[in-house]
């Protein structure tokens, strides 16, 4: 048996928590739970051991668990932060976004919350590295390129904004693209499916919503991309772009239904979110590594682990799970070099985006006996023609 997760759950309301204490006594071979009926008793917990994960309520009397989790963040930046609750304000949602990785609604059955904390938890077995999990668990939001935030902010305060032309100018910014895709996918708005492309997310939080998380609470103007790597940034975004463009077109080609089109679009899109997070955190040794040659090759991975702990594919995969995003998308980034490695043996997004990258960069290595075994092999012709004949029109991405 591996080691226990220690688990932090915080709630003013006594019989919440008496109920949550009955319900992971199932767990008690693989959790070590402590409850706290405030924020200011749970903080007093955390500094008697050392914590995964700390599950908060958001309405509480004195310290809210906005501000709670916020102070776990700056005290201890290597611990998960959920928030768990119920009648929250938009406000308070906001407030919230900052400090916590997810945010799960009340009424929560214990298997969604178990599945939740596992799924999230996890993540911890494939990233060994302390000062990447670290950086990787305080990043709240990523940096958007000037001129693309620009735009968004004229459409915003237009008065002929529409939800179409704000979502196709996020679909343009990966960055933008993954920040509203972890509002959109929280249990906060109580959407039953997740939500897979950033059209798609932009019409589930509706304009009113938007202009108040762009333009009053600046959750995705915290900070510009930088001048300096702004260049390898484009050259970033440019691929992703083409790449995810590709991916739905090569699904549309082999005639997957909608939902499948869409991930397959969003995961191209975020194929490379990982190497743009090791560019915005270790740019010294972002430059030594030597993207250009072929990403699926052993050495390269090595010299990534060397250089930021974990290969740039994981890192990808890491945030995008931590922020809750749809497993579909989540798997094709982190296996899009070896897609032998997914349990999965049929067509999904991971197909299209390894398929996509192949063609687009020939820097990945085609994974023959894969895509011999679900049946695509034999159809890389046309999806050539398709990679020759790609046409940018983000109104084919709903």
């Amino acid at each position: 048996m591996g080691k226990k997760l220690n688990i932090l759950f915080v709630d003013d309301d006594i019989s919440i928590l008496n109920s949550i204490r009955r319900a992971v006594r199932s767990m008690r071979q693989e959790w070590e739970c402590e409850f706290a009926n405030s924020g200011e008793k749970g903080l007093k917990i955390l500094t008697q051991k050392k914590f995964d994960l700390v599950v908060s309520d958001m309405r509480m009397p004195g310290m809210d668990g906005a501000e709670f989790l916020n102070q776990v963040k700056n005290l201890y930046p290597d611990t998960l932060r959920f928030i768990l609750s119920g009648q929250t304000e938009g406000k308070a949602f906001v407030r919230a976004f900052g400090s916590m990785h997810q945010f799960l609604s009340k009424p929560c059955g214990f298997d969604f919350l178990k599945k939740s904390i596992n799924s999230s938890l996890s993540l911890n077995d494939h990233l060994q590295d302390k000062k990447l999990k670290e950086t990787l668990l305080n990043i709240d939001s990523l940096p958007s390129l000037p001129e693309l935030y620009y735009d968004l902010m004229e459409e915003l305060k237009s008065e002929n904004s529409t939800l179409e032309t704000i979502g196709n100018i996020i679909s343009k910014d990966v960055s933008m693209s993954a920040n509203i895709l972890k509002v959109a996918n929280s249990a906060f708005f109580g959407i039953s499916q997740k939500v897979s492309t950033p059209v798609g997310a932009v019409q589930v939080l509706g304009l009113d919503f938007i202009q108040s998380l762009v333009l009053q609470h600046q959750v995705f103007s915290k900070q510009n991309v930088s001048k300096s790597i702004e260049p390898i940034v484009k050259k970033i975004y440019a691929n992703s772009l083409q790449v995810g463009y590709l991916c739905l077109s090569l699904a549309k080609t082999e005639k997957m239904d909608n939902n499948i089109q869409n991930f397959s679009f969003t995961a191209g899109l975020f194929h490379e979110i990982g190497k743009f997070i090791c560019l915005l955190n270790f740019p010294e040794k972002f430059k030594k590594v030597s993207w250009e040659t072929n990403c699926a090759n052993e050495s390269i991975m090595e010299t990534e682990i060397e250089a930021f702990g974990a290969p740039h594919t994981q890192i990808g995969a890491y945030i995008l799970r931590l922020w809750g995003l749809p497993y579909p998308i989540v798997e094709a980034v982190a296996f899009q070099n070896f897609p032998s490695k997914s349990s999965n043996k049929f067509p999904t997004p991971l197909t299209f985006v390894h398929l996509a990258n192949s063609l687009i960069l020939n820097s990945t290595k085609l994974d023959e006996p894969y895509l011999r075994e679900i049946g695509i092999f034999d159809h890389l012709n046309s999806s050539q023609k398709n990679c020759n004949s790609l046409s940018l029109n983000p109104e084919n991405v709903k």
